[in-house]
């Protein structure tokens, strides 16, 4: 048993060197795992982007909303899409750019950067979000009854197939 102990202080002491030694190591190659989610999140968005389908006017129409209601509707729907279509692999960026950002405080301006573009996107969401609920619950419910509601929109053709 005494000699678990001086084996586990051993490579303790020789883990909390290795630590110093391997800092740099680890900055590089948490610095390669962001670079690899960063790509990964990009070719997602891509993904996202093409398959992006327009709404049936004639259906939107139909439910009754005004020019307003249906602006902030679809500008919800849309960007709500679009965060859930690459939700993983944005996740995923955040977590690495923070990891990155705790290894080598350095690159905390970077990481915070880069975060903030994904999560604005976020707070834009819940902003938009405020706006959607304010259509009431029937039209909503019409609205998300509606085929490719919840795949990526293709917001300019459906805006301009609504004339507005």
């Amino acid at each position: 048993m005494t000699n678990i102990k001086f084996i586990i202080l051993f490579l303790i002491s020789v883990q909390a060197f290795a630590g110093q030694m391997d800092q740099l190591s680890s900055v590089q190659e948490m610095q390669t795992q962001v670079a690899e989610s960063l790509s990964a999140y990009a070719d997602r968005e891509d993904e996202c982007m093409k398959s992006k389908k327009k709404l049936s006017a004639k259906a939107l129409m139909e439910i009754g909303l005004s020019n307003s209601e249906l602006k902030d509707a679809l500008q919800y729907h849309y960007l709500r899409n679009l965060i859930e279509c690459s939700k993983d692999q944005a996740d995923k960026l955040i977590v690495d750019l923070q990891v990155l950002s705790l290894l080598a405080p350095q690159k905390d301006k970077e990481a915070d950067a880069a975060s903030e573009l994904i999560l604005g996107d976020r707070i834009k969401l819940l902003k938009l979000k405020q706006n959607y609920l304010k259509i009431s619950k029937i039209q909503r419910d019409l609205i998300e009854s509606l085929n490719g509601v919840d795949h990526p929109i293709d917001l300019i053709a459906t805006a301009k197939a609504l004339g507005i």
